[in-house]
């Protein structure tokens, strides 16, 4: 939710309009055979020119001139401008020089008034603080219902148990340490080839060395994982998921620990190249029926760039297995092909 576009309802809902020509950042209104005109000044964004508010103000007087000779009426005008949090000092000297300036504060609805301001502008002070608790209560509901819709089951669940497996053994041992995740479920090749504990194919898939190679992989797989499972549904996708995992540590296994055996083998990423391997057949499968919105629903570029990106970094960095990798996206990708032949139970969701 924009807190600026509420703004402009608002102006709207007690008849004000856009003045001409101005990007809706002027609005008039007739009062008592008066026009009283709100100018907004838009927040600074980051890395903009800063300019100062006696620029904005000679704007100002020019446009509100310009009215007062179209209109053939006496003009009132306010500055209402738009701030993240209290005001600095700096600001509140420039202030002083415009006593028909106010600031309004976008991240809590406050209007900071000081002893050289008007105290009102037709009823707009009124109206700013119904405005502001309507909008947060809003806004609140927005984020609340946002925050759950990206709750998928499945995917929330398999952030979840690899968190917890991560926190577990956080707690007794070291897992940066490859002994001590071999001792826990992490892939060899002797342990497999040898002693036959396939088990590693899966519980491998739900280790990780260190917290910057969980928070990588779980960041990575809340963004495209909720994607999937809401495009073909959270059966599928746990297939796809487990599946590709399986493909991507038997890759792994023959191309990555066959010429090394002595390497210890863990980590979510071959199943979350299966995700992204399951998103580009979706995308294929649009190019093939026409259906753009799933196209731009999924992302192609910022897919593409980021498959590129992490394929990349694979094959220049010592530490990633890229036989993994490759093998979880190839598999996502035909997994999807064979998975979205099945009928659904119900109709998917859009994205």
């Amino acid at each position: 939710m924009q807190f600026m576009n509420g703004l402009r309802d608002m102006l709207i809902r007690h008849g004000y309009e856009n003045i001409q020509g101005t990007d809706g950042l002027c609005w008039r209104l007739r009062d008592q055979g008066e026009m009283a005109i709100i100018q907004l000044v838009p927040e600074q964004l980051p890395g903009q020119a800063r300019i100062p508010l006696a620029d904005r103000d000679r704007w100002g007087r020019e446009l509100e001139r310009q009215q007062m000779l179209v209109e053939g009426c006496r003009t009132d005008r306010l500055m209402l401008v738009l701030i993240s949090g209290p005001p600095s000092e700096e600001e509140i000297q420039e202030l002083e020089a415009f006593p028909a300036a106010w600031y309004l504060d976008k991240t809590s609805g406050t209007v900071y008034l000081y002893e050289h301001q008007r105290g009102d502008f037709h009823h707009l002070r009124d109206w700013l603080e119904t405005f502001a608790e309507e909008y947060f209560q809003k806004k609140k509901e927005y984020d609340r219902n946002q925050f759950f819709k990206a709750l998928t089951p499945v995917n929330t669940s398999l952030i979840a148990i690899n968190i917890l497996v991560f926190l577990f053994l956080s707690l007794i041992g070291n897992t940066e340490d490859a002994e001590f995740m071999y001792r826990h479920g992490a892939l060899t090749w002797d342990a497999v080839a040898v002693d036959g504990q396939y088990y590693r194919l899966i519980s491998s898939m739900f280790l990780h060395f260190g917290a910057s190679h969980l928070l990588q992989n779980m960041v990575t797989l809340a963004v495209l994982g909720r994607r999937l499972e809401r495009a073909v549904g959270s059966w599928k996708y746990l297939a796809l998921y487990f599946l590709s995992g399986l493909v991507s540590a038997a890759a792994s296994f023959f191309f990555t620990l066959a010429g090394n055996p002595y390497v210890v083998c863990a980590g979510a990423s071959g199943a979350i190249f299966g995700v992204m391997g399951g998103l580009l057949a979706l995308i294929f499968k649009s190019y093939v029926t026409g259906s753009e919105r799933r196209r731009s629903e999924i992302g192609l570029r910022g897919m593409i760039f980021m498959i590129v990106c992490a394929i990349s970094y694979g094959f220049t960095a010592t530490d990633v297995d890229n036989a993994a990798h490759v093998g979880g996206l190839l598999a996502g990708f035909v997994i999807m092909l064979l998975l979205d032949l099945l009928p659904d139970k119900k109709s998917k969701k859009d994205m």
